[in-house]
């Protein structure tokens, strides 16, 4: 599958439609470039899907659930399902995003102890909409590592790399709700 280009396809909600994966393997990364031209975004949409992503090239500013802040080069964001989002190179210039985007199932399914344990308490009411990483704080190092890690197996497609991403996004999760 490998990576896959990002075209937002949106209905009248914002509702991105543009299926990531397959059903055997719901789980896309993407390789975004943006510059300083006008129009040069992501615009605004949400998905049901759970997504990691980080400024691998230069700084962007991102938003979720009505709030901004601006990534350095390193710095991620994870953005739980059904939260509306957006990102923006910052006015300096370029930037590159990696992003992987995952339905909670690739996991483990709802009858599973991993959806008990990882899946359900980020998809609760109570649950926060998003967390911003930090590369220079530890635990979040290690998640944003587990993102790097999982879009480099999709994209570089090794033998049996399903599993190897499945394993990273589970880290991640346990590291995000710990």
């Amino acid at each position: 599958m490998g990576l896959q280009t990002c075209g937002l396809n949106r209905n009248h909600a914002q509702k991105e439609l543009q299926p990531h994966g397959t059903a055997e393997f719901p789980c896309a990364a993407y390789a975004s470039r943006h510059t300083d031209a006008p129009g040069d975004t992501i615009p605004w949409h949400w998905h049901e899907e759970l997504e990691l992503l980080i400024a691998s090239e230069g700084g962007v500013l991102a938003a979720a659930a009505g709030e901004k802040y601006t990534l350095a080069e390193g710095d991620g964001l994870f953005i739980n399902a059904g939260v509306l989002h957006a990102d923006w190179p910052l006015a300096a210039g370029r930037c590159r995003l990696h992003s992987v985007v995952f339905h909670p199932r690739l996991v483990g399914g709802m009858d599973t102890i991993f959806w008990q344990k990882l899946i359900r308490p980020m998809t609760q009411p109570d649950a926060p909409p998003f967390f911003l990483l930090d590369a220079l704080v530890p635990w979040q190092k290690q998640v944003l590592d587990c993102l790097h890690e999982s879009w480099k197996a999709v994209s570089d497609e090794p033998f049996d790399y399903e599993n190897r991403v499945r394993y990273y996004l589970s880290l991640a999760l346990r590291l995000l709700s710990t």
